[in-house]
């Protein structure tokens, strides 16, 4: 019998260094993905209405709580918006890139798939979390950024080359505090097959960021910022879209995403240990 983690011994020593052939290999996965899900144009013109259609709803819902109150517990009504775009921004990349291919791990370990992802010579955890692209749903973030421009003129987003700046280096930390927990959470799957339960429930956390963190009190508001980081990830960053630097937040949010990511990079390594393969 083959041993797959001899396999992916092999494979480490044959990989080549840089980040040249990694470019070119991710290049490579966008364009196929596109190909497939371009091929039908009426399919893309109706993805993208729907987009904007549940965009337009939300931000209706929004304006019409603002004709009865001045603000959503300390935020204007621009100010939410910010974290809406912030919000759509974050939901079109689970939608992109880390749903297409995070949520297809369970599958990989159930009928043991994952020996063709471990013999290729590149990173597997590269492999596993960006060789899918639902390309469709990069209208999503698309339109909120487009939101986030929109107010961000009137908030003074662009009153200084710093906010755009440090919005950006806030965004990418909540992007990756976003994919390291979903990828920490799936990679549970090594050790139990059903996971739906458990990423419904992460799932339900990540929708509270449509809403800044001030609105939560007490518990939820302590579980949204340190044990699920929501916080982090939509509100921190929206500060910035309003010209308001929070260095202690920020430094908090790029903190807590390098920790989540060193961290589920040695809990994947932990449990490729424990797989046995299809071939085994």
């Amino acid at each position: 019998m083959v041993n797959p983690m001899e396999t992916v011994n092999i494979a480490e020593k044959k990989r080549g260094s840089g980040i040249k052939p990694y470019w070119r290999v991710l290049k490579t996965f966008i364009g196929i993905s596109a190909s497939e899900e371009t091929t039908y144009r009426a399919h893309f013109f109706f993805s993208v209405l729907e987009t904007l259609f549940w965009l337009v709803w939300f931000l209706a819902i929004v304006r019409v709580y603002f004709l009865h109150a001045q603000n959503l517990g300390g935020w204007t009504f621009q100010e939410v918006l910010a974290v809406v775009g912030v919000f759509q921004i974050v939901h079109g990349v689970i939608q992109l890139v880390l749903q297409p291919n995070i949520g297809r791990l369970v599958e990989y370990v159930r009928l043991g798939t994952l020996d063709f992802v471990l013999t290729k010579p590149l990173n597997s955890q590269f492999l596993v979390s960006l060789r899918y692209w639902s390309v469709l749903r990069g209208v999503n973030c698309l339109a909120g950024l487009g939101l986030v421009v929109y107010v961000g003129t009137d908030l003074g987003l662009f009153s200084s080359p710093l906010y755009p700046l440090w919005f950006l280096i806030l965004l990418a930390s909540g992007l990756t505090i976003v994919y390291s927990i979903m990828l920490m959470v799936m990679t549970l799957c090594f050790w139990f097959v059903r996971l739906e339960n458990l990423m419904a429930i992460l799932w339900a956390f990540w929708e509270t960021g449509r809403y800044p963190i001030s609105v939560y009190r007490g518990i939820p508001r302590a579980i949204l910022t340190y044990l699920i980081p929501v916080a982090f990830v939509t509100t921190v960053p929206a500060r910035a879209v309003r010209g308001d630097i929070d260095w202690v937040n920020g430094v908090a949010a790029v903190g807590t995403a390098t920790v989540l990511f060193v961290a589920a990079s040695a809990f994947w390594k932990i449990a490729l240990r424990r797989y046995t393969g299809a071939s085994a």
